[in-house]
């Protein structure tokens, strides 16, 4: 992706417009390269929650990838954005896939308060959930 194409999606990615706000998430998945997580991280900060929940989703598969120079790449934008306020808001609203990507991808944001939202996450309704919490607060109490 060019700098060109990636400062027209994150662009869009702010557009007052809806729909062009979801188009340019989609796009950014499409064309995966090393702009992707950047982009996604951005989208993930969007005011709309489709867009934040399918930036989180795409995000969650890149951190779970065998790929480690993906997952790493999938990490560190996470971290710098300070993306767990909008992780957690997902988590608090979101379906079943949404709240584990979420917790998921708090646990890579090497924010502090990520143990928060995995504890939070330990009483979620779906056992998945739960055992990815129980996962994440082992690691994060050692942190």
């Amino acid at each position: 992706m060019s700098e060109e194409d990636a400062a027209r999606l994150r662009a869009e990615l702010h557009s007052p417009i809806r729909a062009v706000r979801e188009a340019a998430v989609a796009q950014i998945v499409e064309l995966y390269d090393t702009q992707t997580t950047r982009l996604l991280t951005e989208a993930l900060l969007s005011s709309t929650p489709e867009v934040r929940d399918k930036a989180i989703l795409t995000l969650a598969k890149l951190i779970t990838s065998d790929d480690d120079m993906l997952a790493l790449g999938a990490a560190r934008p996470l971290a710098q954005a300070g993306a767990l306020d909008a992780l957690a808001e997902a988590y608090s609203r979101g379906t079943t896939e949404v709240r584990l990507s979420a917790a998921l991808l708090a646990g890579a944001c090497a924010d502090p308060r990520a143990l928060e939202l995995a504890e939070q996450a330990l009483g979620d309704t779906d056992v998945h959930v739960r055992a990815l919490a129980m996962e994440l607060v082992a690691r994060l109490r050692v942190m």
